[in-house]
């Protein structure tokens, strides 16, 4: 056997191994990246970038002003509202109308408003961020991206997976 027979396959299947390796290349997206984008595309398509984002990437989109008393660090309040996803499921709520609606209502929940703190730690980050913009008696949409579903402390854990939707009243 000569040399060129034994390299021939040695250097056909090098050659092989380097064209297959340098085409490849690996993306590397973390869940918030891959969750931004889909945020963004959903805020393009349905509010055709008509909102903006707060500092930690909150939405609001406000229904209806509130004329009561300013919601500020220290208040306390109650609240009704719904949780949804980006393709509008309800996850949880605290309407009876809306869980016979969509068939989750159940004697064993409590339905009604839902007492709220500012501080303490005992409000997500992003909401309380967006509940300082309002007044009482205002009826708004918040998204709420799950960066931002955090309770502000360190090594705090984030309450949420994805994007959660809030219509609160």
């Amino acid at each position: 056997m000569n040399t060129k027979q034994i390299l021939s396959p040695v250097l056909f299947a090098l050659s092989a191994i380097l064209l297959i390796s340098s085409c490849a290349k690996e993306v590397v997206d973390n869940a918030d990246s891959i969750e931004k984008r889909v945020l963004d595309a959903h805020i393009k398509v349905v509010y055709k970038d008509s909102v903006t984002p707060m500092s930690t990437g909150v939405y609001v989109i406000t229904n209806k002003k509130g004329t009561g008393r300013q919601i500020k660090e220290g208040s306390s309040f109650f609240v009704r509202y719904s949780t949804l996803d980006l393709k509008n499921n309800y996850i949880t709520t605290s309407r009876d109308d809306i869980a016979k609606q969509v068939g989750g209502f159940s004697y064993a929940n409590y339905y009604g408003p839902v007492l709220f703190e500012m501080s303490n730690n005992t409000l997500i980050r992003g909401l309380e961020e967006a509940f300082a913009t309002m007044r009482e008696g205002t009826s708004a949409r918040i998204i709420l991206p799950s960066w931002a579903s955090d309770f502000g402390y360190k090594n705090s854990d984030r309450y949420h997976a994805t994007t959660t939707v809030y219509d609160v009243e």
